[in-house]
């Protein structure tokens, strides 16, 4: 009666582990965030990303595409490549579904060219991240081949940004013909 109870017992936890590691069975099966809401948009695609962050250390992977929840024990190393099977747009962040509740977030994850190939129209507002006492270039471009000769941001500075677009590297739209590098934003 006590072995019978034991493998209950572990195979009722063995459950409860699948279902939280998984959200619900149907979430699984369909590779659908469970928490996907009637605001946002989730469109197929087929493609990879790699991952631009600090050599050595690695990203957090999210359970939904909000990044209000991480999945525990998962990062995704610098440099490393990713199938993606779905993205969306939330409050002007492009999102990738790695396969089931498996969300990365960009400017992490660069796919060489953006979901569709265009630039994507966002309204958000940024600050330069960089040396203290230093700027950032401006590009009158995502494809120019040099900034724009004496403009820079400084560190600290907001600025609005009206559109994005990865072309291998994450590039926010600050005014016309004035491009900045996202890695250098919060």
């Amino acid at each position: 009666m006590m072995r019978l109870k034991h493998k209950l017992t572990t195979t009722m936890l063995m459950g409860l582990s699948l279902l939280t590691l998984c959200g619900s069975p149907v979430a699984a099966a369909t590779g659908a965030s469970s928490s996907t809401t009637s605001s946002s948009t989730i469109h197929k695609i087929t493609g990879k990303v790699t991952i631009h962050y600090v050599p050595g250390y690695g990203v957090a992977v999210w359970r939904t595409p909000a990044g209000k929840e991480v999945v525990p024990g998962k990062k995704l190393m610098n440099g490393t490549s990713w199938r993606v099977f779905e993205w969306t747009n939330i409050k002007g962040k492009i999102w990738y579904n790695l396969g089931g509740n498996q969300w990365v977030a960009q400017p992490y994850a660069h796919m060489a060219g953006d979901p569709e190939n265009t630039e994507i129209i966002i309204h958000k507002t940024v600050t330069i991240h960089y040396v203290p006492g230093y700027g950032i270039a401006l590009w009158a471009s995502p494809d120019s081949k040099s900034p724009i000769k004496g403009r820079t941001l400084k560190t600290g500075t907001h600025w609005k940004v009206f559109s994005q677009l990865d072309n291998g590297l994450l590039w926010y739209k600050v005014g016309k013909d004035q491009w900045i590098q996202a890695l250098y934003t919060k």
